[in-house]
């Protein structure tokens, strides 16, 4: 059956499986009817054609019926034939190279490479650091994500970051750097040949130039540290909620507030007294062993331990979140602005400076941090844990100094 009209396309719809050519058209167009996979019929446009490479006959698909009229599929075949005789273009070649484009485009959006980026560097980061680098790109740069690598310009980057430089400019530096990383990533796969988020000649030009030193954590003068403490202790006694515990934890340690949050009962030496943070959850990737004084041992002996964390979560299977703990601290104790949680860190450290003979490798190594240069840290193997033991309870004594008779 030759097909000129639309009423003919509906009569060979209902005709018996076979391949019906158009006439009044373009040689080469046929409509196909087949029986379909549920006993349906499969009605759908092709256009034949000889291959240039091999001389053959082959077919290229164009649609159904129910997406394309008799008209479109004219213009389609046409469109491929033009092509093939002028350019000697074999039109299912040019639809599988923008098919494996499509997918290549997909597999270079911005979203993707900085999934990789982080999968291909995370054995060598903190389980800290891999969530804020996830956090970075994938919540606050998350309007980039869909777009191709090689479509991304300085002004989508700075359109995108807008809400960061009105309302967290600290943290917009932090999500400029990291997406510049993933561009560094690409070019270094060959992927696209440029970075549009680099510092130097790009975007100093485009935000304004920092003055002054970072903006440090706020932290509470190590003065009022006794007289806080004593109202966490009156918080514990009238309230069941974890955080307070926690918290007062976290400043008898003087860690982080992720290593105490996501702490586990298998980390814990109740004999020795003694808290091991193992290396993928420091942020210097090195295992560090913490002195527990009385209090903190106290302090652990009162929680449940019923499951994997010592400070389990509201939900099942889940640690503490880390925000409850900033919740807590600004709303419950009111010290929004005065205070922060990572800020206590500075405050053990200004009060062992001003008020201990401890030396200062001693106070850096209770902090985590390396103390020394190269050739120091090359030849000191030990954590001076029994004098950091020392160090710690000295910092007990002096946050219970309002609780003392």
């Amino acid at each position: 059956m030759r097909i000129s009209t639309h009423l003919q396309v509906m009569q060979a719809i209902k005709s018996p499986p076979g391949r019906h050519s158009v006439a009044g058209g373009v040689k080469g167009l046929y409509l196909i009817v087949s029986k379909g996979k549920s006993g349906g019929r499969n009605v759908r446009w092709v256009y034949r054609y000889t291959k240039p490479s091999t001389g053959r006959v082959s077919e290229l698909g164009l649609g159904g019926v129910d997406v394309l009229s008799l008209e479109r599929a004219r213009e389609a075949a046409q469109r491929h034939r033009t092509a093939l005789k002028r350019d000697g273009k074999d039109p299912v070649e040019a639809k599988r190279q923008v098919k494996a484009e499509r997918v290549r485009q997909q597999r270079t959006t911005f979203g993707a490479l900085a999934a990789d980026y982080i999968t291909e560097n995370a054995s060598g980061w903190s389980a800290s650091t891999v969530y804020h680098v996830r956090l970075l790109l994938q919540r606050h740069a998350a309007a980039l994500a869909d777009k191709p690598i090689t479509s991304i310009s300085s002004d989508d980057i700075v359109t995108a970051l807008k809400p960061l430089r009105d309302h967290a400019p600290e943290q917009l530096w932090r999500v400029l750097g990291k997406v510049s990383r993933v561009f560094d990533y690409a070019k270094g796969r060959e992927l696209c040949d440029r970075n549009p988020a680099e510092w130097r000649g790009r975007m100093q030009l485009r935000y304004p130039k920092r003055n002054g030193q970072r903006p440090h954590h706020t932290a509470m003068p190590y003065e009022q540290v006794p007289a806080f403490v004593a109202r966490l202790r009156a918080v514990q006694a009238q309230n069941s909620a974890l955080s307070p515990w926690a918290i007062e934890f976290l400043l008898l340690t003087a860690c982080r507030v992720s290593e105490v949050t996501k702490m586990r009962w298998v980390e814990v030496d109740e004999e020795k007294q003694l808290f091991t943070i193992p290396a993928q959850r420091m942020k210097a990737g090195k295992e560090h062993r913490v002195p527990l004084c009385s209090r903190a041992m106290d302090i652990l002996a009162v929680q449940p331990k019923d499951g994997e964390w010592v400070w389990q979560g509201m939900k099942e299977g889940k640690p503490l979140c880390d925000r409850s703990l900033y919740q807590f601290l600004t709303l419950n104790m009111g010290l929004k602005g005065e205070a922060t949680l990572h800020g206590f860190r500075a405050t053990f450290r200004t009060w062992a400076g001003n008020e201990t003979h401890f030396d200062r490798v001693t106070c850096e190594l209770a902090l985590g941090h390396a103390a020394g240069n190269a050739v120091e840290l090359a030849y000191r193997r030990g954590d001076e844990l029994t004098k950091r033991r020392k160090l710690m309870e000295a910092w007990a004594a002096y946050c219970d100094a309002n609780l003392q008779p």
